[in-house]
C-alpha cells in the first residue's frame, strides 16, 4: 500500500506498507513492514501551513498490537525516502528496527545529530547488502543492489506464501 510518493500526493515523501496475514493452527497473525519514510519536498503545496516538514502518516503501524510494523527498510539516502525517520523520532514515536545500507545509516546518523535525536531514542540499525535475505515473520525480504544517484541503493523482493512483490526502491 503506497502511503506517500508514487504520485499519491506528489513525487516525494516515499513510504509503502507491506502486510501479510497467515493462519497457523487456526490462529491469524500479521507481519507488516514499512519501506522508506520520506519527507515531502514541497509540503506547503499540500496545504500544510506553519510546518517544518510533512511526512507520510504511519502512526497506526507504530503503536502496540497486531498492526505494529516489525521493521522499516530504507532503500537509499535521499531525503524523500529517509528524512521522515527523524521527524517521527522528534515527535516521540518509537520506530522498529531499521534495515538499510551503511552509507544511508551514515547520512541518518548525521540527521540524528542535526536534529538532536539522543542515542537512546534511536532505533536499532541493521546494515544490509546485496544478496542478503532477511526473514521477518511470514515475510522473506531479498536485498538487490540497484542503480541510482547515491551509494547503497537497494531494491527489495518481498515474498510470502501468498505473493511476491518487487519494490524498486
Amino acid at each position: 500500500q503506497p502511503l506517500g510518493g508514487n504520485n499519491i500526493d506528489q513525487i516525494s515523501g516515499h513510504c509503502y506498507r507491506y502486510s501479510d496475514l497467515v493462519k497457523t493452527d487456526g490462529v491469524p497473525s500479521q507481519t507488516t513492514i514499512i519501506v522508506d519514510i520520506g519527507k515531502f519536498d514541497n509540503h506547503q503545496a499540500l496545504g500544510i501551513k506553519n510546518s517544518a516538514a510533512a511526512i507520510p502518516d504511519i502512526r497506526q503501524w507504530l503503536g502496540a498490537g497486531e498492526n505494529r510494523a516489525q521493521a522499516v527498510f530504507i532503500t537509499h539516502s535521499h531525503p524523500d525516502h529517509l528524512n521522515g525517520v527523524v521527524h517521527y523520532l522528534k515527535a516521540g514515536y518509537k520506530l522498529p528496527t531499521l534495515y538499510s545500507g551503511k552509507y544511508t545509516f551514515m547520512i541518518l546518523d548525521d540527521l540524528y545529530e542535526s536534529f538532536g535525536v539522543p542515542p537512546q531514542q534511536r532505533p536499532r540499525q541493521i546494515v544490509i547488502d546485496d544478496g542478503d535475505i532477511i526473514k521477518i515473520g511470514s515475510l522473506e525480504i531479498e536485498v538487490l543492489a540497484s542503480s541510482h544517484t547515491c551509494f547503497d541503493s537497494f531494491g527489495l523482493i518481498i515474498k510470502s506464501e501468498n505473493s511476491t512483490v518487487y519494490h524498486t526502491g
